[in-house]
Order: C-alpha cells, then structure tokens, then sequence
C-alpha cells in the first residue's frame, strides 16, 4: 500500500512494480543534503520504479502547502530521487504526478515539486507530470525526461514545468506559469 515500502526492501538492479491506484502517503526520508521537504517516494539506490498498468492508472500524489503560494513546509513533493553514485541510472515510468509542491527557501529544497532528481542520470519516461508547484521548476527539476506530459505546474521564480534538467526528448509543455 506504500510505495516507499518496495523500494526500501528491493536492491540496486531491482525493478518495483506499483498496482494501480493513488499513493500519497509521505516517507519519513529526505533527499540526503537537499533539503527536508515531506515527499511521497524517495529514491535513494539504481533501481526501476514501473507501474504496472501505465499513467492513467497509477498516481503519486503530493499536497500544496496551506499558504496562500501554495508553497511552505506542509507541502508534500511526489518524487525525490537521491544524490550520488547510487540512484544513478534510476529510472521511473508510466506514472501520473499531480498536486506536488516545496518550500520556498532559496535552498535545493525549493526546486522540482513533482520530481526532484539529483542524480543527472536518472530518468522519468512516459509519466504525466501536473498541477504541482515550487520556487523553481514547478513539475520536476534535474534529471532526464522521456516521452512526458508537463501541464499546469507553478514557479514562483523560474522554470514553471521544468528547471535545470539534463534533457527533454519527445515531450510536451502546456499551460504552466511563472507567479
């Protein structure tokens, strides 16, 4: 019922295989030097995280901050995959990333409210990625992007869908703004 669960008990090489259905529940992780923002899933060693049945089915889902930004320490960002050696080459796909969001801090902790990847070489294909927020790359920050939907994300400063990422290819940006 935790995707966090899976990934704790699984092994560098191993491939997680999610059911359908909604996971919002946060791990008690951060992404180690990057700040402690609450987040749905963190990745923290070279692994594949797949949903079993593709983006229409299977949903991570983090929370805005009661603040009027939508932005503050009660938000819940979706995916955070960890620094160094270990999460290189981790791969997440087929997955849907809605209502994530970060703190305002001027700190790492700020960027990415749907994913957050460290590790330059780590890889989202096939996901949908909307409505999340943060001060920078409001739908994901870092890392590789393949084949993915970037719509509705929010950044207070720069990058409303994407900030600082290593690559887009085959995806689609709509409807996201600087506030």
């Amino acid at each position: 019922t935790k995707i966090q669960d899976a990934v704790d008990l699984c092994s560098a090489g191993d491939t997680v295989i999610v059911d359908d259905g909604e996971y919002s529940e946060t791990t008690d992780y951060n992404i180690s030097g990057y700040g402690d923002v609450p987040t749905v899933v963190v990745i923290k060693k070279r692994i594949h995280l797949v949903s079993r049945n593709g983006k229409e089915k299977t949903h991570i889902v983090g929370k805005w901050s009661a603040t009027d930004s939508g932005l503050g320490a009660d938000a819940i960002r979706c995916v955070g995959i960890g620094c160094g050696p270990h999460s290189v080459n981790t791969v997440i796909k087929g997955f849907t990333l809605r209502g994530g969001a970060t703190v305002v801090a001027g700190e790492r902790s700020e960027w990415g409210g749907g994913i957050y990847g460290v590790a330059d070489t780590c890889a989202a294909v096939d996901c949908i990625v909307e409505n999340c927020r943060a001060g920078r790359g409001g739908g994901v920050c870092r890392g590789i992007y393949v084949r993915c939907l970037m719509r509705g994300n929010d950044a207070a400063g720069v990058g409303m869908d994407a900030y600082d990422a290593d690559g887009y290819y085959g995806c689609v940006f709509t409807s996201g703004s600087v506030f």
